[in-house]
């Protein structure tokens, strides 16, 4: 496994460790090859491979614990709770290209497509439609009245 850093940021993956945080040479924390192949996961997505390569690093820091030997203490819990909140920054909150992606859909017909249907005679239309109830003294089907 290799590891990787310019300070120039030339490259995205160069890109992706400033932002978690993987500059140090001496305290590694993901291989090239695995923030390359989150890269292939995300379809070369920088934002989404960000969020990824935090979740592997969570990971992998929870599977360790916390440890005290003499006086001195290594605190996991803490990293950890540093990169779940690094997490939720970038999946929520408003900074400037750090907020999670959504994109919203609303389907529905066009009004020329809409106008087509109703012209077109071979197209069964819903049996209920806006206007059914406008002529409640009118007779026929859905008058609002019943004949009898």
């Amino acid at each position: 496994m290799t590891w990787t850093y310019n300070i120039d940021l030339s490259t995205d993956k160069d890109k992706v460790r400033v932002r978690i945080g993987d500059t140090n040479t001496n305290a590694q924390l993901l291989s090239d090859e695995e923030i390359n192949a989150l890269f292939s996961a995300f379809s070369s997505d920088l934002t989404l491979t960000v969020v990824g390569s935090i979740r592997a690093i969570i990971g992998k820091l929870a599977r360790d614990y916390d440890r005290s030997n003499l006086g001195m203490s290594a605190q996991r819990s803490q990293q950890i709770q540093h990169y779940k909140d690094l997490l939720a920054e970038y999946m929520g909150s408003g900074v400037e290209g750090m907020g999670a992606r959504a994109e919203m859909f609303v389907g529905g017909l066009s009004r020329a497509t809409e106008e087509s249907f109703d012209t077109d005679t071979d197209y069964k239309g819903p049996d209920m439609r806006r206007g059914l109830d406008d002529n409640p003294g009118g007779t026929g089907t859905g008058s609002g009245v019943a004949s009898g």
